[in-house]
């Protein structure tokens, strides 16, 4: 009797956390190796196996809102460190970069990184043993630069070609959301300016 009344409890907790209207619209699997999430619009449910898809993969030129699955699976993956990391609305340039920090490396004070503007990262992490600020880039690296009016930018290199072409990702800001791939020749991001952080566990 006691384990209907403790799931149903659990059923509410979640609802409440997910900000869902009934209780029926979103479970965890007893198997743990299944997560179940709302899609809001639609009232269906999509399953997903956390251990063959622990690390969320973006889509380019994809629009990622607050019931996007992958801005779920961030936010729960920042909640796990500070629920005060995340807001509410389309997923955020800066969760983005912070679970991208948290998937290379864990040790790395996320709160001090959201504290910090973008495009002066690389001073917050500077000294840090398991981090190397760098002016030349490499994949996987944290790129940052100010654009010509002086604003912050920031995001992941992908690829570096032979020629030192690099791909770099990101998610833009006005309006937020919107996963995006910028292609650099090398001209290109030494005229910015940038630099590149290099994250080891």
């Amino acid at each position: 009797m006691w384990v209907t009344s403790f799931w149903s409890v659990l059923q509410d907790l979640w609802c409440f956390f997910w900000r869902l209207q009934t209780p029926g619209n979103a479970l965890v699997s007893t198997a743990h190796t299944h997560l179940v999430l709302p899609v809001r619009a639609s009232q269906t449910l999509i399953t997903l196996d956390t251990q063959t898809q622990s690390n969320v993969q973006l889509q380019a030129d994809q629009f990622y809102t607050d019931e996007s699955v992958e801005t779920i699976l961030i936010r729960q993956k920042l909640n796990e460190y500070d629920n005060r990391i995340t807001q509410p609305g389309n997923l955020t340039l800066i969760e983005w970069l912070l679970y991208m920090v948290v998937l290379q490396n864990k040790t790395v004070t996320l709160l001090a990184l959201r504290m910090s503007p973008v495009g002066l990262w690389h001073q917050t992490l500077k000294g840090l043993l398991s981090v190397r600020v760098e002016i030349k880039p490499s994949t996987g690296a944290l790129m940052e630069w100010f654009d010509q009016d002086r604003v912050g930018q920031a995001g992941f290199i992908k690829r570096v070609s032979p020629d030192n072409t690099i791909v770099v990702c990101s998610v833009t800001s006005a309006p937020s959301g919107t996963f995006v791939e910028q292609r650099f020749a090398e001209l290109d991001w030494k005229e910015l300016g940038p630099v590149f952080t290099r994250f080891r566990q």
